[in-house]
């Protein structure tokens, strides 16, 4: 009789597998879940030619698979910083017009580039694309602009959080400034699609585990994250935090949600990032 059930039940699961499990797989079905993660705009204002009057440079460099990229590039001759922009998973560089104002006042160079399908960059974004991307915009930087590794500060929004802590496990870095980051995108997966809990880690084609980078040596940090997000919640961000060595700070937006950090508790923020560059070292 338990035999009986025994193959009774493979029968009933084994089909479930096939039909159900493993082609929802992150690892198989990932050019679904991209569509799903990814959100590029190819329009915007483009013809920009400054921001709070520092000029605006169109630059283009390959990634690495040869697909060529574009940034804006804004130099502040006084600073010996520049901030590399990894920008979230959504819209394009145009559409951060805020954030570059805000570190262009703060007194430091800027650096946003656009992943491989978004604006006017060739190619179709995936999660190991964005990372090379990431990767391509900082050895450009070390290579045409002549920055040293140590006057760059990586700087990721939403999703570029992983690709910026990508970059500061490989690169010996200026600091790393964390934009409403997740702790995995694991972990924000298996919140967001329930049926994603069933899958381990590894059967995801590339974990952006910023929670674990953070927990060995790195850069001067700082986490910034608006306490109603609900896109990705506040949690992400203690979480890292709680985990992260020193030395490290947490910048706490009690009013701000996810997309809104430009016009509530600005002036928090504003003064949190200067702070935070204006006591890196000399």
């Amino acid at each position: 009789m338990n035999r009986k059930r025994y193959l009774l039940s493979l029968k009933l699961v084994v089909p479930t597998l096939i039909i159900y499990y493993v082609p929802l797989c992150p690892i198989v079905a990932m050019p679904v879940y991209n569509l799903m993660l990814f959100h590029p705009i190819m329009s915007g204002e483009f013809s920009s030619r400054e921001i709070v009057g520092t000029p605006i440079e169109n630059e283009f460099f390959e990634s690495k698979n040869g697909q060529l990229l574009h940034a804006w590039y804004l130099r502040k001759k006084e600073s010996k910083y520049v901030v590399l922009v990894s920008h979230g998973n959504a819209g394009n560089l145009t559409h951060r017009i805020a954030l570059i104002a805000t570190l262009l006042n703060c007194g430091v160079s800027v650096l946003i580039y656009d992943y491989q399908g978004y604006g006017r960059s060739e190619g179709s974004p995936s999660l190991e694309g964005i990372c090379e991307d990431g990767e391509a915009a900082c050895q450009w930087l070390i290579d045409k602009k002549e920055y040293k590794g140590n006057q760059i500060i990586v700087m990721g929004e939403s999703l570029g959080t992983g690709v910026s802590c990508r970059l500061a496990q490989h690169r010996n870095l200026g600091g790393i400034i964390l934009q409403s980051p997740f702790s995995s995108l694991c972990d924000l997966a298996k919140q967001k699609i329930f049926w994603l809990n069933q899958y381990p880690c590894w059967l995801f084609p590339l974990e952006l585990d910023n929670e674990h980078v953070l927990t060995l040596s790195h850069a001067p940090l700082l986490i910034v994250h608006g306490k109603q997000d609900r896109l990705i919640s506040f949690s992400h961000a203690a979480k890292i935090f709680a985990a992260a060595v020193n030395p490290k700070s947490l910048l706490e937006l009690p009013d701000a949600g996810h997309n809104d950090i430009y016009d509530i508790n600005y002036e928090l923020y504003f003064k949190g990032l200067q702070k935070f560059l204006r006591d890196l070292p000399d």
